[in-house]
């Protein structure tokens, strides 16, 4: 490890630090930290990245003697670009293992100019619960970045420092936080008392379902005996919701207020909601041999291979699931959403990070395909990358207890689907106000070379507040070289009725597949009805195929001036006759939205 000149082989001393002998690795951490070479930080990017653990903290061990801002920034410069479990695992070990050097070069870094370094370092103080770090989190729940603001939040939750209460007071009326506005309700909830109790109340009868379930859970922590028959009463009157995970969520919360109030406390890794469940006469998560965790497979193909052949083992039945019951010891099953050609969609509480997800357990006639499985994996490394507001977040691809789950962001929302009611049109400034939104957030993923290929009404959400986001990117092909291999000739992927000519054929297809599909579903919000329906799925395919559809103006002759001819453009069967990007197709829509 010395050359002879009495140098320090740097490189090979640092690749020690993943030495599976506990001795020799501990020997390289007291080496590399003597050295203080300038090199060091080069070396210990694939340290922090190795999948053991041991490895992982010396990494920190090492920066904990000799790190600073400039390196830690370094670090995380260099993983950034890193898959995301990568990325994770990193800023868990240097959240819980990051000494003083390490924590006030991330107080630093949460304040720096790039976006990506302040999510990262945020991530990082999420693990830390460090007092030090309060004023700087209360401070990054101003950044313009949402991610950054509201992860801010949860790590004041965890913390437990009062210090952010008048903060959180401050966002929960502050009508521009919104969006952020259940992170905020959930952070009081474990800050706050009973003086919060006339704040909450009234959250439980907002429209947003979200926000009534943060409230309700919120409600059941802070009450004391002074305020607990009034919040008995209010959950009461929630049990009686005709919304089922409403109902669910305060009947939990009621019997968390008993037990919290009596003493009762839950069994070690046993939720109060499964506490709860059970003197609710409901069936809790049953004692089973430790099942194998879950874990990430965003890996190579081999490791899909190998995965697949292991699903013949016992598998998780999402179908019994209960209320309350936890996978994992980590994910609780909350509510079924819905079933799907591709899976059957849960909504989820990560006990984890105490954050709700949904979990899209992958039906079995996808799942056992091996080719559609490397396909998934492939695609999923890539639709990850999208972080848009029009875009619903994919954070990982598990397998979970024999079952692949891809887990992502929760919307409460309905579908574009559901604003075309009785065949008649949308109303034209909202109609434009979608299309528009559906071009912004494809553009972003047309920047990463993904393409959707499945652009239809069901994959398109909207919230209460208007807010858009496309879902599904699963079935995207990344197109970059040497990708569309991974389709197989013939394989249709898509739905018939918003699919375009040249994917009906088979023949390569780019983004402006994306923009016929929304082409189709411009036709149909103007007009109320889609431009091809007749018949069985091979007669529709046919007729796009053909592209002779009635005219729009025929079908709803009160559309303005033009608006016609830019659908039917959009739908051009020759491609390279529609619009080529969904900027150019973004631009032309704005001037029918006033």
């Amino acid at each position: 490890m010395q050359r002879m000149n009495g140098t320090i082989d740097i490189e090979r001393v640092s690749a020690l630090l993943r030495d599976p002998e506990i001795d020799v690795l501990n020997r390289a951490i007291d080496v590399v930290i003597k050295a203080n070479h300038p090199e060091t930080m080069r070396y210990l990017i694939e340290v922090l990245k190795d999948e053991n653990e041991n490895a992982r903290r010396a990494a920190v061990e090492v920066l904990n003697e000799i790190g600073n801002a400039k390196s830690v920034k370094y670090l995380l410069e260099a993983l950034k670009d890193s898959d995301w479990w990568v990325r994770s695992r990193a800023a868990d070990a240097l959240g819980k293992i990051g000494g003083r050097k390490v924590i006030e070069a991330v107080l630093q870094l949460v304040r720096d100019k790039d976006e990506d370094i302040r999510r990262a370092a945020i991530e990082i103080l999420n693990q830390t619960k460090d007092e030090r770090a309060v004023e700087s989190l209360i401070q990054a729940t101003r950044d313009a970045d949402w991610w950054v603001s509201e992860r801010a939040v949860d790590a004041l939750a965890e913390i437990g420092s009062k210090r952010a209460l008048p903060r959180l007071m401050e966002m929960l009326h502050t009508p521009a936080n919104g969006k952020a506005m259940p992170i905020v309700v959930r952070a009081l909830g474990k800050l706050g008392d009973s003086r919060l109790v006339d704040t909450l109340l009234p959250l439980v009868a907002r429209p947003e379902r979200e926000i009534r379930i943060e409230a309700i859970q919120a409600l059941s922590r802070v009450a004391d005996e002074s305020r607990a028959e009034q919040v008995r009463n209010e959950l009461q009157a929630q049990v009686s919701c005709p919304d089922q995970t409403i109902s669910r969520m305060a009947a939990a919360a009621m019997n968390e207020l008993e037990n919290r109030l009596a003493g009762v406390t839950p069994l070690a890794g046993t939720s109060a909601a499964a506490v709860a469940a059970t003197q609710a006469g409901v069936r809790p998560p049953q004692p089973v041999p430790p099942p194998e965790a879950a874990k990430t497979m965003l890996i190579a193909d081999q490791g899909v291979t190998q995965a697949a052949k292991q699903a013949e083992a016992a598998k998780l039945d999402i179908q019994i699931l209960k209320s309350g019951d936890v996978i994992e010891g980590r994910y609780k099953y909350i509510d079924r959403i819905g079933r799907g050609a591709f899976g059957t969609v849960l909504l989820m509480e990560d006990t984890v990070v105490d954050e709700r997800l949904i979990l899209k357990f992958l039906n079995p006639n996808v799942s056992q395909d091996e080719e559609v499985m490397k396909r998934f994996v492939h695609e999923l490394r890539y639709s990850r990358k999208i972080t848009h507001k029009n875009v619903i977040r994919i954070y990982d691809f598990l397998y979970i207890q024999g079952s692949y789950a891809i887990s992502m962001e929760y919307f409460p929302s309905h579908t574009l689907g559901s604003e075309v009611v009785n065949e008649k049109p949308v109303e034209l400034k909202r109609a434009m106000g979608f299309a528009m939104d559906i071009c912004t957030g494809m553009t972003v993923a047309h920047q990463l070379g993904i393409v959707h290929r499945d652009l239809k009404p069901a994959n398109v959400l909207i919230n209460q507040d208007g807010l858009l986001k496309i879902v599904d990117f699963g079935v995207a092909a990344a197109q970059r070289e040497g990708d569309t291999q991974l389709t197989k000739t013939g394989y249709v992927i898509g739905s018939p009725k918003y699919m375009a000519p040249e994917q009906i054929l088979g023949k390569k297809v780019d983004e402006r597949a994306d923009i016929y599909a929304l082409g189709v579903m411009l036709y149909e919000m103007v007009t109320g009805v889609p431009p091809y329906s007749r018949g069985d799925h091979m007669s529709v395919m046919y007729q796009h195929v053909q592209g002779k559809a009635r005219p729009p103006q025929e079908v709803n002759p009160s559309l303005p001036p033009g608006l016609a001819d830019l659908v039917m453009r959009a739908m051009a069967v020759d491609k390279t006759k529609r619009f080529q990007t969904m900027e150019e197709l973004r631009v032309a829509l704005e001037r029918y939205r006033h």
